[in-house]
């Protein structure tokens, strides 16, 4: 090989691995990522294959709730309806999906969708306004006559009863209540909530209603703590992810010129979306682990499952990426050949 060719070779592998390198340096992997001192548990036996997968179009689905082995879906942009999807068994790889029309309130155009099934829930809670109608006729009539609080998460618990979590007036801090329809007022639950900083932010999770259980369960989103409750919001247990942030690690900050408070940084987050299905609670989690792969975590969505019922951590599993998209939302739906039946939806734009 002659001098030049040589020389030009050498440039071009010179170009090539400075290219590779600035794309590495570029790239999550080469970022600093915190590892925190709790280790997890990969159980081998858990082991995830896609059954069946159907194209949504579009990334403003959201699960709206489970029964019967049939998925719910509400959709923010179109809130007129209703996808409700058959899932498969162990014999088959198609998923049975229809879409229904629903009729509601012409005032009401922007609302969170819940069912329970033969019932779907409506609720705005800034409107305020919480709307009932039956699946077979999919039509919504008001579920509170005597007016609403405002409030932030609305999860049915029965026919003629709703878990609220709502700012309590007067304490200006966020509290869970319950409404039943027969009664003319909702009953609020003090200091289920425990405050840690602000009362609104510190107390900041998910309200989720356990069907097969008949137990509502609330998980803190910058905190390691859920809580275990009856119906009638009276708390059972408080239990603990195996993550160590036992306080919120957040910093609020107290605009006077409007009354209001806000977050001052941007909060780090211990649990971010849940699910409950049986006595498992699933929590995905954005920490990892001392014993985790840097690159298994980059690559894939950590889901921790706990057993409800004693409280107790039992293993984990990935989400990997579908179509280098990664699970944007999740539920899991109990069958008899649970914990085969996973569903899953993934923003694919």
């Amino acid at each position: 090989m002659k001098r030049k060719q040589l020389i030009t070779f050498a440039a071009c592998m010179v170009f090539s691995v400075g290219v590779l390198f600035s794309l590495y340096a570029l790239s999550p992997f080469a970022a600093e990522i915190p590892r925190f001192s709790f280790e997890r548990n990969f159980d081998s036996r858990i082991y995830l294959t896609n059954q069946a997968v159907v194209d949504l179009k579009v990334n403003s689905f959201y699960f709206a709730g489970t029964g019967n082995k049939t998925i719910y879906l509400g959709n923010w942009t179109g809130p007129f309806h209703l996808i409700q999807a058959r899932v498969p068994g162990l014999d088959t790889t198609s998923m049975d999906v229809s879409v229904k029309d629903l009729k509601i309130p012409d005032d009401y155009r922007v609302f969170r969708m819940s069912v329970d099934s033969p019932y779907f829930f409506l609720s705005h809670g800034t409107l305020p306004g919480i709307f009932k109608g039956s699946l077979n006729r999919l039509e919504a009539k008001p579920f509170v006559s005597n007016g609403s609080p405002f409030f932030v998460d609305a999860e049915p618990i029965s026919p003629t009863r709703i878990a609220l979590k709502s700012l309590m007036k007067g304490l200006k801090v966020n509290e869970l209540a319950v409404f039943e329809v027969d009664s003319p007022y909702f009953e609020f639950k003090p200091n289920v909530l425990e405050q840690q900083v602000d009362g609104i932010f510190c107390v900041d999770g998910t309200l989720q209603y356990d069907r097969e259980l008949n137990r509502l369960v609330y998980l803190y989103a910058y905190r390691n703590e859920y809580i275990i409750m009856d119906t009638s919001l009276n708390v059972i247990n408080r239990f603990h992810t195996i993550d160590p942030f036992a306080k919120a690690n957040i910093k609020v900050a107290n605009v006077k010129s409007q009354n209001y408070t806000t977050l001052a940084s941007p909060p780090m987050k211990t649990n971010v979306q849940t699910w409950v299905s049986g006595n498992h609670l699933f929590v995905q989690s954005p920490l990892m682990a001392k014993n985790q792969e840097k690159v298994d975590f980059l690559q894939s969505t950590t889901i921790d499952v706990y057993d409800i019922t004693k409280g107790k951590y039992l293993y984990t599993f990935y989400l990997k990426k579908y179509k280098d998209n990664y699970a944007s939302m999740f539920a899991f739906l109990a069958t008899a050949f649970w914990p085969s039946t996973i569903i899953i939806w993934s923003n694919t734009i």
